[in-house]
């Protein structure tokens, strides 16, 4: 005999998985969250300067936090209605109704959104590889926008409040959402093999920041891919409405840790002691010469020069060379501290 995947018994059991598994999510969620908020404090404080990218990290961390809120609101009536027995193991106490569509509708905005949030971190960080090129930047802006049209689409849910059994799925556009899922995948892969392309045959230099972008960045889309990889499939089985949207949030979750992580990795990777070396040649050598249209810098193995004068009482001296490089060879590092913030 058939499983019937739509029968009440089945979908009072499937709501007691995904109420365990709110729990779980956002207890990890909030336990990042909180453990964090001390990038937060350094904006405020005004130790760190706010610059427009980190817009779009604020915008994935509270997302992430509203929609998950939502859920286990959601999931703590539907509990209650249905008389189970909550996490903390007590009865359910009496419950009220609620605007179950105004429910629906945060949640699913907001963690619809914050597919388009980390997208944008990821896309920001290619650019600043990319050197933000026009002709790369207007491409990737009309994708985001194209991206964000089909978010907010694939995040409408309704529901209404039933007797008995809580907030109900009254409708949902599946199709959009798998549409979402598939194509914010898609995108976040043009993305990487966009940072892919320009590291491995591009002509300039790598640098510190450069290989911290592209690793962060190909670390949080193997984790992206590995969680919506199983939410693409179970929404293509379409079971029932739980199923169809119980493993999208842990994959929410683990890609917006991810990339969340990725921009604070970036943003204190300058904590590390300094380069250290020593001149190979003589002062006489350390002129700068002309070539090819732009100014190019005698061979060395680094920008800061650490000098232990005898003579001197002051200790150190420190001698930093100042240059500019004119050329498609130059570094991406003044780039990214400006753009990224990780001064």
């Amino acid at each position: 005999m058939a499983r019937d995947w739509h029968s009440p018994e089945e979908l009072q059991r499937d709501a007691a998985i995904f109420l365990k598994l709110i729990h779980v999510l956002a207890g990890l969620y909030y336990w990042e969250f909180v453990t964090s908020l001390g990038f937060e404090w350094k904006f405020i404080s005004g130790k760190k300067k706010f610059h427009w990218p980190m817009i779009f990290y604020f915008g994935a961390r509270y997302c992430m936090l509203a929609s998950l809120t939502g859920l286990y609101v959601h999931h703590r009536t539907w509990c209650l209605s249905l008389k189970l027995t909550c996490a903390n193991g007590l009865p359910s106490p009496p419950h009220s109704k609620i605007n179950c569509r105004a429910l629906y509708t945060w949640s699913g905005i907001t963690g619809q959104s914050t597919a388009g949030f980390v997208s944008l971190i990821l896309g920001v960080r290619t650019l600043v590889i990319w050197q933000m090129r026009w002709w790369v930047v207007v491409p990737f802006v009309a994708a985001s926008l194209a991206q964000w049209a089909v978010v907010l689409r694939g995040g409408v849910f309704t529901g209404s409040w039933v007797d008995g059994s809580g907030c109900v799925f009254a409708a949902s556009d599946l199709k959009a959402q798998i549409v979402t899922v598939v194509y914010s995948m898609a995108f976040d892969f043009c993305i990487i093999a966009m940072a892919t392309f320009k590291l491995t045959y591009g002509r300039q230099r790598r640098s510190k920041a450069t290989n911290i972008l592209f690793k962060d960045g190909l670390i949080y889309y193997i984790f992206a891919f590995l969680g919506n990889v199983p939410a693409v499939v179970m929404m293509s089985l379409n079971l029932n409405p739980i199923f169809n949207v119980m493993l999208n949030v842990p994959a929410a979750v683990v890609f917006t840790t991810a990339a969340c992580r990725a921009v604070r990795h970036l943003a204190n990777f300058q904590s590390t002691k300094p380069d250290v070396y020593t001149p190979s040649a003589p002062s006489s050598q350390g002129s700068q010469s002309r070539s090819g249209g732009g100014l190019v810098r005698p061979p060395a193995k680094g920008p800061i020069d650490f000098n232990y004068s005898q003579n001197s009482q002051q200790g150190v001296r420190v001698q930093m060379d100042t240059y500019q490089l004119t050329d498609v060879e130059s570094t991406t590092d003044n780039k990214t501290t400006q753009i990224l913030d990780v001064k």
